[in-house]
């Protein structure tokens, strides 16, 4: 992940980065990357032991949520997964940094995202949904169940992470 000399591309890279810092084991982390880039089907990746029950759970709704149109989708990221990300990892970062001070670059992230105030963005996302379902009632009930989706989903595996968290104390 590590590119010396070179800023991180993603948040992603960001977060692995964080994750080593603090001593986790980033493996199953690049197993999983590893296995995407060489387009393992998603079935043998779930199959994976070393693959944390939180990741398999999240990855698992955000690949379903793949199935749905693209109003769908756009509603996951807008609502579901995007607008509170910066939020719940803010909350991570409080309990760990008690721990582990050299998390510079994450808190940067963390920092960033919180100042995006992806909030403001709404507007934008809400045109663009309108647009996509129009005045079909089936097509706004589906951007809805996907927002649902991601969010319940996102919630679970920070509530799951922030309980291992309390459990390592």
């Amino acid at each position: 992940m590590k590119r010396p000399g070179k800023p991180l591309l993603s948040a992603l890279e960001w977060y692995i980065e964080a994750m080593d810092a603090f001593g986790a084991n980033i493996s199953p982390i690049q197993q999983l990357l590893h296995c995407v880039e060489h387009h393992v089907p998603l079935s043998l990746i779930l199959e994976q032991k070393e693959l944390p029950v939180i990741a398999k759970d999240l990855i698992r709704a955000t690949f379903n949520l793949m199935q749905y149109p693209l109003n769908g989708k756009v509603s996951a990221f807008a609502y579901g997964f995007y607008p509170n990300l910066a939020e719940q990892m803010g909350h991570v970062l409080e309990h760990i940094t008690l721990k582990q001070p050299s998390l510079d670059s994450f808190k940067r992230y963390v920092e960033y995202e919180k100042q995006r105030n992806i909030r403001a963005e709404y507007p934008r996302f809400e045109a663009i949904i309108a647009c996509l379902c129009g005045n079909s009632p089936d097509q706004w009930e589906e951007a809805t169940q996907a927002a649902q989706i991601a969010l319940s989903a996102q919630i679970k595996a920070f509530n799951q992470l922030r309980r291992s968290l309390k459990r390592s104390d």
